[in-house]
């Protein structure tokens, strides 16, 4: 077969129109399977209902107290974005979000197809796993819808900037790169890009070095320094806009601060942080190894095998071990990029980014470098095709697996807040007492209940702000550290915190919920809504038992000396 030209690793003959119109219509029925892949593992988002973390702190305000909130955080915008995300009804800013992050994994799918030095099938499973790595389920929470439009900005800012490529159109290609940057600027707004940018530099140097063969490595530079210098000096525009206008002021003049120390620090930990992510994504992927998951994973592989085998495409010709190091390198620059600002900012160390609850949405971009990575690695396997596809498959059902398993845990912490929402409303034991210790039997899956949501609850029910809750004995600190800025955001507005003794003890006797009794609730929430109230009724304890101020001392003291846990409170609280 004579050989013309080489595209994304495969080889065209002279029949090189009727091979480009075979893998036109293979990147269609692979941007199928994405969706599909997509759907299977996020499509409860599209379900799921409940407030959780800092949602609370937003939910409950007017739109003066959100133009003051993001102001004082040098964000003024997050009150528009947060407004209109809240105006949806009925949590529906989660199917913002479902799409949106949907178009991220189809944009991240074509960036990579549109490189050269990447298979096509391999831009396919690198995107598969991108969307389903275990990481960032925090997605489902108000609070981190803005990451999501952020991160769509930034990739649309990346395709728009391939397109223009094959613009001849002089003022049609200057509208397209002056859309590209105003995408990425505005992506900025999630300050983690500003290191990712690092990516579209090396994208845009990679193609100067293929355009300007003749000229050598110094010429090549000047180049892409003279053409590309608005791509260049865009984050630095921003920084310096955002430091010079959008500054943070009061109690946040040094939130996500970034100093010589921290760049420093994170210079020197940032290694450690990145090695023990890996591992903490390795766990989650392990915690999904179930005997029923198993099985269920052998039948779609075996499936899966056979149809590969008959196969052409899926055939791929093996490039050298240096080919796929190239890649594996390549992964490990994108996943470092997505980890390092969260490792001068958040710290980073020997303990990771943490790729669950809220502090999951740090781990927002590692998920691309990882999916390169992996894909790369089983490349390098001495083993054939159709086995490194299956070992492929069995990562992404274990990714779909986690965050199905992750969406009804936030399910079940909304289902925890709403019985005690109930009690709030069919209850006023409270009389004159303002400040209640919480004590739940079951606790939250994914640490939701907060003490800002109970204190959320209880505005919402009853109208009052004059109440503080402590979620639980951890929440003791706050005796000492709390800070009086932040009762609007604490929906306690007219509580005084100068006595933040305990005057009882709210006992909530919940019971924990599995999977299926979960999605039995559900389904009443959304079809029998009768049924929904009077499960939610009846299947908590909840009493208040008033404290005296000895006791309330005496509490303290234990918690300070750590001798206080459940069952000694407990204990005080009978013998009282």
């Amino acid at each position: 077969m004579n050989t013309d030209t080489v595209d994304n690793g495969y080889a065209f003959s002279s029949d090189h129109n009727n091979n480009r119109a075979m893998y036109a219509k293979t990147e269609i029925k692979e941007i199928i399977y994405l969706v599909l892949i997509y759907f299977f593992a996020h499509f409860l988002l599209l379900i799921i209902s409940g407030q959780w973390w800092d949602d609370w702190t937003v939910r409950t305000m007017d739109f003066a107290e959100l133009k003051q909130h993001f102001a004082a955080h040098g964000a003024p915008w997050g009150a528009y974005v947060n407004a209109a995300l809240m105006w949806i009804p009925n949590g529906g800013y989660r199917t913002v979000v479902f799409f949106v992050y949907l178009c991220i994994g189809l944009m991240f799918y074509y960036i990579l197809v549109n490189l050269d030095f990447i298979h096509r099938e391999d831009a396919f499973w690198m995107s598969a796993i991108a969307i389903t790595v275990p990481i960032n389920d925090a997605r489902t929470t108000l609070i981190c819808a803005g990451y999501a439009i952020s991160l769509m900005l930034f990739f649309l800012s990346f395709v728009v900037l391939i397109l223009s490529k094959d613009i001849q159109q002089r003022i049609k290609k200057t509208a397209f790169r002056f859309f590209s940057l105003l995408c990425l600027f505005c992506s900025y707004i999630m300050e983690s890009l500003l290191v990712f940018t690092l990516l579209i530099w090396a994208y845009l140097f990679y193609c100067v070095c293929r355009e300007y063969t003749e000229l050598n490595s110094v010429e090549r530079i000047k180049k892409f320094l003279f053409s590309y210098w608005d791509f260049l000096i865009l984050p630095f525009v921003f920084f310096a806009v955002k430091e010079l206008i959008f500054s943070p002021v009061g109690r946040y003049v040094s939130y996500n601060d970034v100093t010589i120390k921290s760049v420093l620090k994170g210079v020197v930990f940032s290694p450690i942080c990145a090695i023990t992510t890996v591992a903490n994504v390795v766990i989650a992927y392990r915690n999904q190894v179930k005997l029923w998951s198993c099985v269920f994973i052998i039948m779609i592989v075996l499936f899966f095998i056979i149809k590969c085998r008959n196969k052409e495409y899926s055939s791929i010709e093996k490039n050298s071990f240096r080919h796929y190091v190239i890649n594996l390198i390549i992964g490990i620059i994108v996943y470092y990029a997505g980890l390092f600002a969260y490792a001068v900012v958040r710290g980073g160390g020997k303990q990771g980014l943490a790729i669950t609850g809220v502090q999951g949405r740090d781990s927002i971009l590692i998920g691309f470098g990882i999916g390169i990575m992996i894909i790369a690695i089983v490349r390098m396997t001495p083993i054939k095709i159709p086995l490194q596809n299956t070992i492929l498959v069995f990562l992404i059902l274990l990714g779909v697996l986690h965050f199905n398993e992750w969406y009804l845990n936030y399910q079940e912490d909304w289902y925890y807040q709403k019985q005690v929402e109930s009690y709030f409303e069919n209850n006023d034991d409270f009389g004159n007492d303002n400040t209640i210790l919480c004590d739940f039997s079951t606790l939250s899956p994914i640490d939701g209940t907060r003490f800002y949501t109970i204190n959320a609850l209880s505005k919402t029910t009853t109208g009052k702000e004059d109440i503080f809750y402590y979620s639980g004995i951890k929440d003791l600190k706050y005796k000492e550290e709390f800070d009086p800025y932040f009762l609007f955001a604490y929906n306690c507005n007219k509580y005084d915190p100068a006595d933040m003794s305990i005057d009882g003890v709210l006992i909530i006797n919940n019971v924990t919920l599995n999977n299926d009794e979960v999605l039995r609730i559900k389904y009443d929430e959304l079809f029998r809504s009768s049924m929904f109230d009077d499960d939610i009724q009846n299947r908590t304890d909840i009493q208040y038992l008033r404290v005296d101020k000895e006791t309330s001392d005496r509490i303290f003291d234990l918690y300070y000396k750590n001798e206080l846990s459940q069952d000694v409170l407990h204990g005080m609280l009978i013998s009282n």
